[in-house]
Parts: structure tokens; C-alpha cells; sequence
């Protein structure tokens, strides 16, 4: 069976290359009014990416800003106490705020809320109880942020939310995301190339987007990958994906000399 990293990865591919776009920027491609959803069964395989796969450093430190950010302690402790309570209640809807701290000069939390849903059999047309967990994001890169965001929920939220539940529940029925705006960033492509086959995906990008600006970041990202010196990279994100592609290539997790043998190919011929 499928984890959620394997869920996560689908969902990008398939929204990259077939979601129309509201808008582009540079190497961005903007969506909006996108819904992601993970079956229950799923959720319970955990995952099989970490923190470090993404870039991030080992200490903890970005789950420790994700906590921070979006972990309301009021909130969540109300919420808790309402559900213990609705135990014997056929139908329940309860709101859980994420709005932690933040910078003056944001633009607002990504994760705007949470929702725990729960029908009891009798109210259900297939007699089954269900319960379910949705997330209201305001927007979000889909590589690196997401990839992290999902960790971080996996681990630390939705076990809160679990905790001493009166319904006797170990994972939701399903878990739902829905994203005002979401976008694809060419710049996170080395996160995403060591869970998908990179030529087949351009490939496939090429076939519906032709030689247009945002394939070409791609192809443009893809080559810059191979760059063994990039010393002159000033800003940390793009410095830090270098040095992510290179600890790839060298872990065997993206293939160089495959990359390098059909790269050709894919560029836009002049």
C-alpha cells in the first residue's frame, strides 16, 4: 500500500502538469481552489521522507518554527475538551485555530485552520461512522514547505488530536486539504526528482505546456542541478538546493548519468 509521501508526490505530479494555472512567475506556477485528500488507510503508512530529504537540517529546528507557527495551545486544548464531550452526539464540527506566531511583514499563516468532522452510523447512508480532518491553507509551495507541513501534522497534530478521542479512533477516515493557492517552484525540483522518474515528468510537462517560459525554468533547474560549483549562488535557498542535488547524486537517490544522457533531448532547441 501507498504512504502519504507517495500520495504527496501523485498529487504534485499530476496537478504540475494538468491543473490549469491562474498564474506564472518566473519559474512559479500559481494554482487556486486546489483540494488534496489522503485515505485513513494510507495515513496510517506514515511516510518515507524526512525533514533531511527536503534540505532541512537534522536538529529539529523547522519543526520547532512549524510549532511555533501554527500550533494554537488555547485552541487545541478547547477543542479537545469539546470532543471528549460529544461523545453521544450524532454529528460534530469542530474548528481548531493554527494561527500561532508569525512576522509583522507575512503575509499571513499558510495553515489557516482545522476542522475535525464526525458522523455516528446512524446518521451515515452506509452505516458506517466517519471521521475525517480538514486543513484550510491560504497558500503554499508544494515541494519543500508542503513536504515539511505533512511531517509536522503526521507527527505532532493529528496524534493531538487523536488523543483519548471518545470514538476510539487511531487515524481519521480521511484527511483533507484544500488550498486557496498552491504552487509548483522549479527551484524545489531536486526535493521532487528523488521521488519520480525526472525524465519521464519533463517529458510529460513538455507534451502539455511545448516551449513555453515554465518548461524552460524547468529544464533550466534541471541543468543547473549538475553544477558542481556553486559558490556564487548568494541567496540560502537556492545555495541549499545545490548542495541537496549533489548529496542526491551522490546517495544514488537521482541518477546523474541518467539525468546527463537525456537532458539533451529535452532542451528547447533554438
Amino acid at each position: 500500500m501507498n504512504n502519504i509521501t507517495h500520495e504527496w508526490i501523485k498529487f504534485v505530479e499530476e496537478i504540475t502538469v494538468n491543473h490549469p494555472a491562474s498564474a506564472y512567475a518566473q519559474e512559479r506556477k500559481f494554482m487556486e481552489g486546489v483540494k488534496f485528500s489522503i485515505p485513513g488507510e494510507v495515513w496510517k503508512q506514515g511516510l518515507s521522507h524526512s525533514l533531511y530529504d527536503l534540505g532541512y537540517s537534522k536538529e529539529g529546528s523547522k519543526m520547532q518554527q512549524l510549532t511555533r507557527d501554527y500550533y494554537n495551545e488555547e485552541s487545541m486544548k478547547e477543542a479537545k475538551q469539546i470532543i471528549q464531550g460529544r461523545k453521544k452526539q450524532s454529528v460534530t464540527s469542530i474548528g481548531i485555530s493554527t494561527l500561532g506566531a508569525k512576522k509583522r511583514n507575512s503575509q499571513g499563516h499558510c495553515i489557516r485552520s482545522i476542522t475535525v468532522n464526525y458522523f455516528e452510523d446512524k446518521v451515515t447512508p452506509n452505516k458506517s461512522p466517519r471521521f475525517t480532518v480538514d486543513f484550510l491553507y491560504r497558500s503554499t509551495e508544494l515541494l519543500r514547505k508542503f513536504g515539511a507541513d505533512l511531517i509536522f501534522l503526521h507527527d505532532y497534530i493529528i496524534p493531538d488530536i487523536l488523543e483519548n478521542n471518545p470514538w476510539g479512533y487511531e487515524a481519521p477516515d480521511e484527511i483533507r486539504f484544500y488550498f486557496s493557492s498552491c504552487f509548483f517552484s522549479g527551484l524545489f525540483i531536486p526535493v521532487f526528482y528523488q521521488f519520480t522518474d525526472p525524465v519521464e515528468f519533463l517529458k510529460d510537462l513538455h507534451k502539455h505546456y511545448g516551449d513555453t517560459i515554465f518548461y524552460r525554468r524547468c529544464i533550466f533547474r534541471t541543468k543547473s542541478m549538475l553544477e558542481r560549483d556553486f559558490s556564487h549562488y548568494k541567496f540560502r535557498s537556492r545555495r541549499n538546493m545545490q548542495e541537496l542535488s549533489q548529496r542526491l547524486f551522490k546517495e544514488g537517490k537521482i541518477g546523474k548519468k541518467y539525468l546527463e544522457r537525456h537532458l539533451a533531448a529535452l532542451e528547447v532547441k533554438e
